[in-house]
This record gives C-alpha cells, sequence and structure tokens, in this order.
C-alpha cells in the first residue's frame, strides 16, 4: 500500500492500524521501515463529569482495553512518534450506543476537550468518512473553540516533528500553546461491500 501511494507523489508517512489493534512489534516495524508516527494507542479521555462517561467507558474497555491511568502525551519510541487516539471516537458514539443527535456528539467532545487540554495533552479525534454528517457540526464548533483556547490545530504529521525535535511531551507545544488538537479519520469501508459488512454483520 505503501508503495502504490508512494507511486502517486503521496508520501505515507504515518500508521494508524485497523480497530486500533497494534502492539509493540508493529511499533518495531514501524521504526524500522522509517514511519513517523503511529496513532494507534487508544486513551480514554472523557471527563468523569459527562453522562456519556459511564456507558462509553464500558465499551471502550470491551473494545480495546483502555488503560485510564495512561497518559495521552506523544510517546516517542525510537525514531519515531506514538500519538494516542482520543476515545470516545464516533464508533463508539454512533455505532456503539446508537447517538444521532449531532449536539450530543458535540458536548462529548467537548468534554475531551476540556478533559486533555487541561493536561496539555495531544488530542487525536477519530471521525471516519462515513459517519462524518453526523459529527461535522461537533468537529467544527470544537475546533473553534480550540482555536479560542490557544490549542495548536494542525496535522498528526506536524505534531510528530514538534515533539521528536523538542522531546515533547505533555505540557510542552509551539508559542506556548496549552495543547494540540488534530482532526482524523479511518478509512476503512473502501467498497460497498465494505459498508455492508459493517452495517449488518455478513
Amino acid at each position: 500500500a505503501r508503495s502504490v501511494f508512494a507511486s502517486l507523489g503521496l508520501p505515507a508517512i504515518g500508521f494508524r492500524a485497523p480497530y486500533l489493534a497494534s502492539n509493540e512489534t508493529t511499533r518495531e516495524l514501524l521504526g524500522r521501515d522509517g514511519f513517523l508516527y503511529d496513532s494507534s494507542t487508544p486513551r480514554f479521555l472523557l471527563g468523569p463529569d459527562s453522562p456519556a462517561f459511564a456507558p462509553t467507558l464500558r465499551l471502550a474497555e470491551s473494545r480495546y482495553g483502555v488503560d485510564l491511568s495512561a497518559s495521552a502525551a506523544p510517546r516517542r519510541v525510537g525514531n519515531f512518534m506514538e500519538l494516542p487516539v482520543a476515545l470516545p471516537d464516533d464508533e463508539i458514539l454512533i455505532d456503539g450506543l446508537g447517538i444521532r443527535r449531532p449536539s450530543t456528539i458535540e458536548r462529548v467532545f467537548e468534554s475531551i476537550l476540556e478533559t486533555a487540554g487541561g493536561r496539555g495533552s495531544v488530542i487525536v479525534l477519530q471521525v471516519h468518512p462515513e459517519r462524518f454528517h453526523l459529527c461535522r457540526t461537533a468537529v467544527e464548533r470544537v475546533v473553534a473553540r480550540a482555536t479560542d483556547l490557544g490549542g495548536w490545530i494542525t496535522p498528526l504529521s506536524h505534531i510528530a516533528r514538534w515533539a521528536l525535535r523538542n522531546h515533547s511531551g505533555s505540557g510542552r507545544w509551539p508559542q506556548g500553546r496549552p495543547f494540540a488538537l488534530s482532526v482524523t479519520g479511518d478509512l476503512d469501508a473502501l467498497s460497498l461491500g465494505d459498508f455492508v459488512r459493517r452495517r449488518w454483520g455478513a
């Protein structure tokens, strides 16, 4: 896949494992092959005051085995960066809990922003393209709120390069910005058949 992208002039410098199923072997291979970052490690960042905390945590734990005590800061692994993915994501909210109301999704994303932004973390929101129409308003408003708070809104590649140069962890971002935010997507349904299998479990 990386060779195909390169042949089209699209260098692949980052990686996200399907269903966030990565391990140390994955990271060893990525480091060996010259990737700049991996964004496959899930971190549950919803604040305990959110009404969605308990049900989304149960789903996150059952699907990903999330360690609540782990940091959401970037982590250097050899010569590349691990940039954790924020949970709950659109899959947990929309597929797992059946939430369709944009205002509810917005409140969840804002709670993530408040919790992780206050720690100086990197916040990597994950929204799959097939659900973006349900998340668009929430993403727009959270990005606007993050901008008002002085957050660094930037692609994962920029976060990884900054962190590698500056040995950055939590609380240290360009121009003294309080946190970093990146909105990412996962394209894991490429054909109509993929959507059918995801929707009806065929």
